[in-house]
């Protein structure tokens, strides 16, 4: 791949890399974002460019963060049914009779 040259100092140009997403801005608000970041330390670990104590750290801290959000989708579906059986509960009952 071709390089450019900086004309002041002679050596190759390269362009700067892209900031990596600071804590704050890594979004962990779904679990697939928090498996998508649980992929990426992996990758990393694998990769060498993470010890792999520090990852292991993230990847518990990440972990627990999942549960929480399995947690709070569990609680959301529950009291949509409770919601949904109280109503039932207070809707008038047809009642059957044979012909």
């Amino acid at each position: 791949m071709p390089e450019t040259i900086d004309g002041q100092t002679g050596k190759p140009d390269t362009p700067p890399r892209p900031k990596a997403p600071t804590a704050a801005q890594i979004p962990l608000d779904r679990a697939v974002d928090v498996r998508r970041e649980m992929a990426k330390v992996y990758r990393e670990m694998r990769g060498g460019s993470l010890d792999t104590s520090e990852g292991g750290k993230l990847v518990y801290a990440l972990s627990a963060i999942g549960k929480m959000i399995e947690v709070h989708e569990l609680e959301e579906r529950i009291r949509l049914l409770e919601d949904r059986l109280e109503s039932s509960k207070s809707a008038p009952m047809l009642e059957l009779r044979p012909h």
